[in-house]
């Protein structure tokens, strides 16, 4: 395995997803309770944007309350990069990538969690850098 392998297995496919108008209460909750560092969010079925640990830790320093304050507001919006481009990309990378690029997608965007283009357009998947590095140093 190590740095040549391939991602795929390490896809989560069963992405954590929240809706732009849920409230970061629900997220926080969410990232607990799964252990995860980052969801998705949606407007309705399109992938609006990601909301992460760090977004969170900024909220919550700047004195907002988790009740009362919509994911929307918080989060870091994106858009899938597609054959059309976008405006906004959200910090991804395809399947079929492996270990080291997609290390080398984490150094770039100094996130800890990457959308992934799968075979399903409508279905991202998520890629964590902790379970990257585990891969890594196999």
């Amino acid at each position: 395995m190590g740095l040549k392998a391939s991602i795929k297995p390490l896809v989560r496919c069963d992405v954590l997803a929240v809706q732009e108008t849920d409230m970061v209460e629900k997220v926080i909750t969410t990232l607990a309770e799964h252990k995860v560092p980052t969801v998705l969010v949606f407007r309705g079925e399109k992938l609006a944007g990601v909301i992460s640990d760090t977004d969170l830790i900024s909220c919550i320093a700047e004195g907002e309350d988790a009740s009362q304050i919509s994911v929307k507001t918080v989060m870091t919006p994106c858009q899938m990069a597609d054959h059309e481009g976008t405006l906004n990309p959200c910090a991804q990378i395809d399947e079929d990538e492996t270990v080291l690029n997609a290390l080398r997608v984490f150094e770039i965007s100094g996130t800890h969690g990457l959308v992934v283009a799968t075979s399903n357009p409508k279905v991202p998947g998520m890629l964590c850098l902790r379970d990257v590095l585990a891969e890594a140093i196999k």
